[in-house]
């Protein structure tokens, strides 16, 4: 079973912050597979792993601020939509806190990149001038930004098993480092 960073671990949740932070910003500006990086298995997991939640959305807030600054700003409102439809991987993150599973996870993985796609390629439509503001536009939209949807569902699973998993793997380190230096004494 794997838990939250507790809240008196300073240095530990100091760390993983940064750790995430460098992950997010490098996993949109490096080259990758369209839609398929880092930014929403990190908000799934730090809305898991932090027991703030202004640490959670601060995170993907920054995330989302330093990359764009790279890679160009878009228009305010889509800015906008994007940014919140990625907080919603935080708040299925919380859930995660109560019960645990690969299934869950995986469930919550996909479902967060369902939900964004709808989101994101109906704000598309609705505020940019792209496709014509009809029922065979916002079908276009959404076949448009099919391909994304499939990078995105991999990278979900994907880098939600990779963060999951490295965490479980510190926290079982950390607590044997702490049984061996407990009998030791």
């Amino acid at each position: 079973m794997i838990y939250p960073i507790p809240k008196n671990h300073t240095q530990m949740l100091v760390s993983s912050f940064v750790v995430l932070l460098l992950l997010g910003v490098l996993g949109r500006l490096l080259p990758h597979f369209p839609g398929s990086t880092p930014v929403m298995a990190i908000a799934l997991f730090a809305g898991f792993a932090f027991r703030s939640k202004i640490m959670a959305i601060s995170l993907i807030a920054m995330i989302m601020s330093i990359s764009d600054a790279f890679l160009g700003f878009y228009s305010l409102g889509l800015m906008l939509v994007v940014n919140l439809a990625l907080m919603a991987p935080i708040i299925l993150g919380r859930y995660l806190q109560v019960k645990f599973s690969c299934l869950s996870l995986a469930c919550y993985g996909l479902g967060s990149g369902l939900g964004f796609f709808i989101i994101s390629n109906f704000a598309v439509w609705g505020l940019e001038n792209y496709y014509p503001m009809t029922l065979s536009g916002l079908v276009a939209c959404y076949i448009a930004g099919l391909p994304f949807l499939k990078g995105m569902l991999f990278g979900n699973l994907l880098w939600s098993g990779v963060l999951f998993f490295a965490y479980q793997q510190s926290q079982a380190y950390l607590n044997w480092e702490t049984k061996t230096q407990h009998n030791a004494i």
